[in-house]
């Protein structure tokens, strides 16, 4: 139990990092602070979507290289969930991320 909650955690943390605001400057897109409520251009939705797998894959397979052989392949989905929280509830932007 203690294990899929460290790897819950692992992904919580992985979720928080904000790479839409690091991938925006590289491609001089503004999708990191659009609080404004309007809907969100093809760029700026391709760049959240990107962030987020790139998010997702690392904690799978992190989680699942550490702890996969003691808690067998789920160790990677309980990092995907665990990212999953970290992108709604992040601790670094003291918000979730808007669609």
């Amino acid at each position: 139990m203690r294990l899929r909650l460290l790897c819950v955690v692992i992904g919580f943390f992985i979720g928080s990092i904000n790479l839409d605001f690091i991938f925006g400057k590289i491609m001089k897109v503004g999708c990191a602070n659009n609080d404004s409520g309007s809907l969100l251009s093809k760029n700026e939705r391709i760049i959240k979507f990107v962030s987020f797998f790139i998010k997702a894959v690392l904690s799978f397979f992190i989680c699942r290289n550490i702890f996969g052989d003691t808690i067998g392949s789920s160790a990677g989905i309980y990092g995907y969930i665990g990212t999953m929280l970290g992108r709604d509830f992040s601790v670094v932007l003291k918000r979730g991320e808007k669609y």
